[in-house]
């Protein structure tokens, strides 16, 4: 396993999902899951990954029992997985949200992990997704917070990374606009 830092999710059943990332036996890096439903007695690896190279991963439920992945990957752009089975399978989910954010203006590298959170807004499901960007060479300057109920994507504003060096913490809401 590798290191990485990204927050959990507890699903409506109770169970406890944490994103992880791993190593291929040919050495190409994979995002997966780490799981219980009793934290005490047992912990399982999700059977599916996903593709290689997509790494730094977040993870939410979306609706009953489904969950959300997202990464970063090596060809330039964000993927968001879906899995309705615990991590047995993955599938990305095209046509919706994966391949819509890059990683960087250049649409080159891994970029910086995301960050995202499920609310309910005027009794409407949404996701609040955070994405640093790198505005000036290498460093991200600015973290993007957007809204998405999974059909609709809309950007609510940008942020300067003074106010929080973690992407992965949509904490900068109450935070002046650039």
């Amino acid at each position: 396993f590798l290191s990485a830092v990204a927050t959990g999710t507890v699903t409506n059943n109770g169970t406890l999902a944490f994103p992880a990332n791993a190593m291929t036996k040919g050495n190409k890096e994979v995002s997966l899951i780490m799981y219980s439903s009793d934290a005490e007695k047992d912990w399982r690896l999700s059977q599916g990954m996903t593709a290689e190279g997509c790494v730094d991963p977040a993870v939410v439920e979306w609706g009953s029992g489904r969950l959300l992945m997202m990464t970063t990957c090596e060809e330039g752009h964000h993927k968001v997985y879906e899995s309705s089975n615990m991590g047995k399978t993955w599938t990305e989910a095209l046509g919706t949200l994966s391949r819509v954010w890059d990683n960087a203006l250049e649409r080159e590298g891994s970029g910086g992990q995301s960050g995202f959170i499920t609310a309910t807004i005027e009794e409407r499901d949404v996701m609040l997704v955070t994405l640093p960007v790198n505005l000036n060479g290498s460093v991200s300057d600015q973290l993007h917070l957007w809204l998405t109920d999974a059909a609709h994507i809309v950007m609510l504003g940008r942020y300067p990374t003074q106010v929080s060096r973690s992407p992965a913490v949509p904490c900068c809401l109450g935070a002046r606009r650039s």
